[in-house]
């Protein structure tokens, strides 16, 4: 699962980078990504997420299990072991500050 993480990730990071372009993202898209990562929980996407545009909430939200033999679901506050995944980011952060010409 680690690998299709790395990948809806690398997903939203390009989409919100495309609407970044514009100025503002829909209820729409919000609604399509909601749609989408609640597709992926039925298939055992396992996390929380959290997306915020222009400093404005658009997704705080749990999906699937933290503890699968007790049921109980993760929320936007379950605490994870994150790992490797802020490589992504810095990544992302290095590639942006790039484009932009401040490095």
């Amino acid at each position: 699962m680690k690998r299709s993480s790395s990948i809806i990730l690398a997903s939203i990071i390009f989409m919100f980078t495309c609407c970044q372009q514009t100025g503002n993202i829909d209820n729409e898209t919000i609604t399509n990504i909601k749609s989408y990562l609640a597709e992926l929980e039925k298939v055992g996407f396992n996390g929380s997420v959290l997306i915020c545009f222009n400093e404005d909430l658009k997704i705080s939200e749990g999906y699937g299990f933290s503890n699968i033999e007790k049921q109980i679901r993760n929320t936007s506050a379950t605490i994870f072991d994150i790992g490797s995944i802020t490589k992504q980011f810095t990544a992302a952060t290095i590639l942006k500050l790039e484009m932009q010409g401040k490095l």
